[in-house]
């Protein structure tokens, strides 16, 4: 998601303006509506067909729009354990998953540890600090 915030940075494989931009609202949509975000509704909005727009996101960010949703989620994921004090199922909720053990598999894969083991492991560096 740091893309979105550097925007302007983005370097794109064409000189087409039109394509940097689909781009840039592409992760825009991912960062404000990951929790309901869909491929076939974010190709709706700009007017693209979404196999083609599936694969020029694919290009041009070397991810999926499944991937870089999965991405988005488990960051704010990670934002909401260190930050909140709300229940794991909350958390799983809130960032749009429906089934938990799920979630659990990819946050494992991901951190290598469930996200109570990540949420105690911050609990208890934040005392020894």
């Amino acid at each position: 998601m740091e893309l979105v915030k550097n925007s302007q940075d983005i370097e794109t494989y064409s000189v087409d303006n039109y394509e940097k931009m689909l781009i840039i609202q592409s992760l825009k949509y991912i960062e404000e509506f990951y929790s309901t975000a869909t491929l076939l509704e974010l190709s709706e909005k700009l007017n693209q067909p979404d196999y083609k727009f599936s694969k020029f996101i694919k290009i041009h960010t070397k991810m999926t729009f499944k991937e870089l949703l999965k991405e988005k989620k488990l960051s704010k994921a990670v934002e909401l354990i260190k930050l909140t004090e709300y229940s794991i199922i909350e958390i799983i909720e809130f960032v749009g998953y429906e089934n938990p053990t799920y979630f659990y598999k990819i946050f494992k894969k991901k951190f290598g540890m469930t996200p109570r083991e990540y949420k105690m492991n911050r609990i208890n560096n934040f005392r020894f600090t």
